[in-house]
């Protein structure tokens, strides 16, 4: 089955006589739904009317393309089918649209932008079969290239777009905090003449414009970078702390030398490990310069100058590293900074959520999600020294998933230090940082950075790394600098990777959701988790926790009655919404007999996995900036754009 099957917005309606009957201030459920309302998506000068029927008179003006209604009802007037609309799930709808206006939306999925660390802009073909054409020439980078030029001539009137609707912006980037709708209407599969599978995507693409409320912060006045070192302060610890110390010296020097020195700041965070368990240990994360401070380069160097390792051990050689990186996302006020980099220094594995003494809750791959949700690029830098050889695959393992970058052919930003070599270290730091106070330089000068060359294997230098990532917060600066706007664009055709290099992903694929479904979602997979935590004794009772569980939850009567479901979806804990979604989840799925084959540790895994992801759903809760509402909405049909990878 297609990863995108059951993701295809309709695109014909269905004709007939609509039934209008629906409870006062109640949407209509998407058939088959008990929870799931019916939404839509407006066509350009689509107009809302009092009443069905071209009688109806005008309400206001034309509404935003693709604005996002409920359904409330429908009928059929002289053989037209109208609908009923409302921007809230609850209240009086606001009028009734012509079904000719409008698209249903079956499924809140859209497109976003993948950062332009590595990849072409994205084209918007007219047809399917001119973006199969170009997907299957034989020299595809060659053939975007030209047609990046036609794109450009026809904008400035010199030719004919020809088989292009649009093009995305070339020498910016869409930025990465801007809101803009890119609903999938159609798809089709394919595969270049090299076997890659790359999907065929029709589309809409435009910005709500007036219909949206979000926070939209001002646009930057300059590119300013931001650093922040989070340092393992446990026994052994004191040279690279110093080394640390000695390069953002240098860094500072060479930054005020080139009249940058309000450009840049640093920051620091020192980690341990639970101080219940070693009180000795004086603290679990605590930060000892931030942002606003380290603009200084005395002040900073004098705070950090407190900074020494611990002469008590730890109860384990894993310490809270992932206290010491939440303390720096949190605790950091990383809004003023285009550039954001963090780089984690360790020379050992990170307590997990299944830890008691751990005092986050969350795990390495939660803690990368909402690094991504603040444009905050992690570095680790793993001291393997010889005295962690037996911890150094685990920590690698953990560490490398922190890191991984959604480019594939950037892996991930682990960065291994063989033997812990102070040396080695010194220089891999100053190589990297080196990069984005460079990247402040160039661009303060107006020299743009040079696009990273397209390339079919990994990257694994660092400090090359540094130079992609570099150019795509470069790129998103300038996005947010001149206003860049996602491509008008009512029906077009794209891929979903990189045309010139099909390995490479053009957009990363989201859901959206309302504070109500991301909530439910949340309490959810609190009752999954905690009955199966009821059930490690007796996990043969997992099933039977999870149905008491959902019959105490349920509104539906009916529901107090059912004991038997043979997998986790049909419990009803978990969201309508996840049934058809093109990801695979862990989640729905588990039946009785899969989680009794499985052993102690693996059943804790899944317990682990559910509460990091409790977790991160708060965060997204309270990322205030991100939620968005349309039109007269109310505060609980906000939505947030939840990546697929996020969901259970």
């Amino acid at each position: 089955m297609s990863r995108y099957n059951r993701l295809v917005i309709a695109l014909v309606l269905v004709s007939g006589v609509w039934s209008a009957a629906v409870l006062a201030g109640t949407p209509l459920l998407i058939d088959g739904k008990k929870t799931l309302y019916q939404r839509i998506l407006t066509h350009p000068d689509a107009q809302l009317r009092s009443a069905p029927g071209p009688g109806g008179k005008l309400v206001d003006k034309p509404l935003p393309a693709f604005s996002v209604f409920y359904v409330y009802g429908r009928q059929t007037i002289e053989n037209e089918p109208w609908v009923q609309v409302g921007a809230a799930s609850s209240g009086e709808p606001d009028g009734w649209l012509s079904a000719a206006q409008l698209s249903d939306w079956k499924q809140t999925l859209v497109l976003k932008f993948a950062e332009r660390s590595g990849r072409a802009p994205v084209l918007f073909f007219r047809t399917q079969t001119a973006l199969s054409a170009t997907l299957n020439d034989p020299s595809p980078a060659g053939r975007v290239q030209a047609l990046q030029e036609q794109a450009k001539a026809a904008k400035a009137g010199q030719a004919s777009a020809g088989e292009l609707v649009a093009l995305e912006p070339v020498d910016t980037a869409v930025p990465q905090d801007r809101f803009y709708l890119l609903p999938i209407f159609n798809f089709s599969e394919a595969f270049t003449p090299g076997g890659q599978p790359v999907s065929l995507l029709q589309v809409a693409s435009i910005d709500p414009g007036n219909g949206l409320q979000t926070q939209t912060a001002p646009p930057p006045r300059a590119l300013k970078t931001a650093m922040v070192f989070v340092i393992d302060t446990t026994l052994s610890m004191d040279p690279y702390i110093d080394r640390t110390r000695q390069v953002v010296g240098k860094l500072y020097d060479a930054i005020r030398a080139a009249g940058l020195s309000d450009k840049v700041s640093f920051g620091l965070v020192a980690y341990r490990n639970s101080v219940a368990k070693t009180p000795g240990l004086e603290y679990v994360s605590r930060v000892y310069a931030n942002l606003e401070e380290g603009q200084d380069r005395d002040q900073f160097l004098n705070l950090i100058g407190n900074v020494k390792a611990t002469k008590v051990s730890s109860h384990t050689f894993n310490e809270d590293a992932f206290s010491g990186v939440i303390t720096a996302l949190d605790n950091m006020d990383w809004s003023d900074y285009g550039a954001r980099v963090l780089f984690l220094i360790t020379d050992a594995g990170a307590l997990r959520s299944n830890d008691p003494a751990a005092a986050t809750g969350i795990n390495e791959g939660q803690i990368r999600e909402a690094a991504q949700r603040q444009q905050v690029k992690i570095f680790v830098l793993h001291l393997r020294t010889p005295q962690g050889a037996k911890n150094h695959a685990l920590a690698e393992t953990q560490y490398r998933q922190l890191t991984a970058d959604p480019n594939p052919r950037l892996g991930d930003l682990y960065v291994p230090i063989p033997t812990g070599d102070v040396n080695r270290f010194g220089a891999e730091i100053e190589h990297i940082a080196g990069v984005f106070t460079r990247l402040i330089q160039e661009v303060a000068t107006g020299k743009p950075l040079s696009a990273p060359p397209p390339t079919a294997t990994s990257v694994t230098d660092p400090k090359t790394k540094a130079e992609a990532l570099g150019y795509a917060m470069q790129m998103d600066f300038l996005g947010r600098v001149r206003g860049a706007q996602a491509p008008r664009v009512v029906t077009a055709w794209v891929a979903d990777h990189d045309l010139a290099n099909p390995a490479q992903p053009a957009f990363q694929v989201c859901v959206l959701l309302s504070k109500w479904q991301l909530n439910e979602l949340q309490q959810g997979l609190k009752l999954i988790a905690d009955a199966a935590a009821k059930a490690r004794v007796s996990p043969q009772n997992f099933f039977q926790e999870v149905a008491s569980a959902a019959a105490n939850l349920s509104r539906d009567p009916s529901r107090l009655r059912q004991k038997q479901f043979s997998n986790l979806y049909e419990s009803g804990l978990l969201s309508e919404f996840l049934e058809g979604l093109p990801y695979k989840s862990k989640v729905l799925g588990i039946t009785q007999d899969l989680w009794l084959s499985w052993s102690a540790g693996e059943q804790q895994d899944f317990i682990d996995e559910l509460q990091s992801k409790i977790k991160l759903y708060e965060k997204f809760h309270n990322d205030i900036s991100n939620w968005i509402s349309f039109g007269n909405a109310t505060p609980g049909d906000a939505v947030y754009r939840v990546p697929l990878s996020a969901l259970p």
